[in-house]
């Protein structure tokens, strides 16, 4: 459920700015990597796949791990729902789990 409360303009721009930058570079390096990698047009072996997927991963929790505490969500948390832009950081990075983990 969506919190009641107001963000001020100025905070919601500068929250886009920063969430803007920062999914941008999920999508252009690791997205990119497991489109390339994981779902190549030529067929590759079974077993560097899986090495591959594993480094992907090991690079997406590192970047996950590594957002600034205002830019982190935990649905389990009793903090109040980030804005728009906060979520949207926390929806690229978890369609990206899921299309890097869909390989298996």
């Amino acid at each position: 459920m969506f919190s009641s409360r107001c963000f001020p303009l100025s905070v919601l721009l500068l929250l886009h700015d920063i969430s803007k930058s920062l999914s941008d570079r999920v999508t252009a390096v690791i997205i990119g990597a497991i489109s390339s990698l994981i779902y190549p047009v030529k067929a590759t072996r079974r077993g560097s796949k899986r090495a591959i997927l594993t480094e992907l991963d090991a690079r997406l929790d590192q970047w996950y791990h590594q957002l600034p505490a205002d830019l982190t969500y935990d649905p389990a948390s009793k903090r109040a729902v980030p804005p728009p832009p906060v979520l949207f950081i926390h929806i690229k990075y978890w369609f990206t789990v899921l299309l890097l983990h869909r390989a298996l």
